[in-house]
């Protein structure tokens, strides 16, 4: 067996890693992930730092499947594009959405790399890229002739405002025109990571979260929020029994996922049209204008 040995925010992985194993191995499967189980069973990791409650298994679920469904429909939308999964860790996700186009990267920490290039048997359009997402080193490898999407499941909440307006800023250099799926902590949970039941058995920090994820476009000029999705939405379809009862609170705890959209030209002719507003503001208010209007 494979022992995995991971400090920080790397070891979130097996939370994850762990409900899509428990629900591939359940008599009703929802994600039916069974690549998920066949990794997991390989792997010799502590059970007690995976302990997590109902709302969080389901809630791990609901997330993968609204994900998965947004790539999909977005893979419809373009045949052929390149796909970038940020703190990819061990997720399975290709394999669940392959529609036998796309060109897919995994980009995480080199230790969470090379556990993925040991478990992972290798595929023709699958690369595995080692680096911090707040370097401009990891976008070297992605090409950048076809259309581009970002996700990052399960990442920007261990992230400050800032941060995320570093990896913004790499992203918008970077790259003319991709779409971007980000999930996020609510605001209230950001420094309390020792009350989520699962979270608080690993090294890691909530610190940052929103409510509608407009954040994002404050950050990031020409970043278009297309989207905002609230996980409970799904979750309200999977979770049985007397749970649903639960539903309401879940709307209020839950996490959401932003949709955006940039484009450099855009953005160029937003900046073009903030300066043009302002030089002519500032034309109108000075002293030489004035006296010629008379």
């Amino acid at each position: 067996m494979e022992r995995i040995d991971l400090h920080g925010v790397a070891q979130t992985l097996l939370i994850t890693l762990t409900a899509r194993a428990r629900d591939a191995e359940s008599e009703r499967p929802l994600l039916g992930d069974t690549d998920a189980a066949e990794l997991a069973s390989r792997l010799a990791a502590d059970n007690t730092q995976c302990k997590m409650t109902w709302m969080s298994y389901y809630g791990i679920l609901a997330r993968a499947m609204t994900m998965d469904g947004e790539i999909r429909r977005w893979l419809h939308r373009h045949p052929g594009g390149v796909v970038v999964s940020l703190g990819s860790g061990l997720d399975t996700r290709f394999s669940r959405v392959d529609d036998g186009t796309v060109e897919w990267f995994d980009v995480d920490f080199p230790e969470v790399i090379a556990y993925r290039e040991r478990l992972f048997a290798p595929h023709p359009r699958v690369t595995t890229v080692a680096g911090n997402m707040l370097e401009r080193a990891w976008t070297y490898a992605i090409p950048h002739d076809r259309p581009l999407l970002i996700i990052a499941e399960g990442v920007v909440m261990y992230l400050t405002w800032e941060e995320i307006g570093t990896f913004l800023q790499i992203v918008t250099t970077e790259f003319a025109e991709f779409d971007l799926h980000l999930d996020f902590a609510q605001p209230w949970m950001v420094g309390r990571s020792r009350q989520h039941d699962a979270v608080r058995h690993m090294q890691a920090e909530f610190r940052s979260g929103t409510w509608r994820g407009k954040e994002v476009t404050e950050l990031a000029p020409g970043v278009v929020q297309t989207g905002y999705i609230n996980f409970t939405d799904t979750m309200r379809r999977i979770i049985p029994g007397w749970r649903k009862l639960m539903i309401p609170m879940l709307y209020l705890m839950n996490n959401r996922m932003g949709l955006y959209h940039y484009h450099a030209a855009a953005a160029t002719r937003k900046a073009r049209d903030v300066w043009g507003q302002h030089r002519t503001d500032s034309m109108v208010q000075s002293p030489a204008y004035a006296e010629w209007k008379k």
